[in-house]
């Protein structure tokens, strides 16, 4: 609701201001008064990302997707934290997917990043070309750069792998607490040092 929408907005300032830590005490003091509060779980989930705790928010992320009511959005932004902490699986995709009772780019292209991430390249690469056909845009748009430079790294061709990272670029304004801007740049850091 609006009211969660609040929430996070105004955690997700204070943690970029520095008060990270302060949001987070704040939130886990709600979420021990009122244990089923997802919309406190789901903000201190994007808290924790913005202070770069990532396991730890892969878990509180993950108690919200595995929660009543949660929605295909609670599982998309599991399954993205955990494609960056490192810790996604097949079963985890599977889930991203049942959750999603219609096709939504923005979860496609988590969908397809983890796909990319297990090195199931096809189904990475399917997902992406009927999102783009389904839109009928005609350039790609920035965010599924990302998952082609995946699928380019899982096929060795790091060099096509870092121009696309390269074309991922940080979107004018976003909420995102994990934009896909910074995995991009981590890929590349990561490519960087086996060369």
């Amino acid at each position: 609701g609006d009211s969660q929408t609040v929430l996070w907005m105004a955690g997700s300032l204070l943690a970029k201001a520095g008060k990270g830590d302060q949001v987070e005490r704040v939130l886990q003091a709600e979420i021990k008064k009122s244990p089923e509060d997802v919309g406190a779980k789901r903000a201190l989930s994007q808290v924790l990302v913005l202070e770069g705790k990532l396991g730890a928010a892969v878990e509180e992320a993950k108690e919200v997707a595995q929660s009543t009511g949660a929605s295909s959005w609670d599982w998309n932004n599991y399954g993205w934290y955990a494609l960056a902490a490192s810790k996604s699986n097949l079963e985890l995709i599977h889930s991203v997917e049942r959750a999603e009772s219609k096709p939504i780019p923005g979860i496609q292209h988590t969908i397809a990043s983890l796909y990319a991430e297990a090195g199931k390249l096809n189904e990475a690469r399917q997902i992406a070309l009927q999102v783009l056909q389904d839109s009928g845009v005609r350039e790609v748009p920035n965010e599924w750069w990302f998952v082609f430079g995946r699928i380019a790294e899982e096929l060795n061709v790091n060099e096509a792998a870092r121009a696309d990272y390269e074309r991922v670029q940080e979107p004018k304004q976003t909420i995102d607490a994990l934009p896909v801007r910074e995995l991009a740049t981590g890929r590349l850091r990561k490519l960087g040092e086996t060369h």
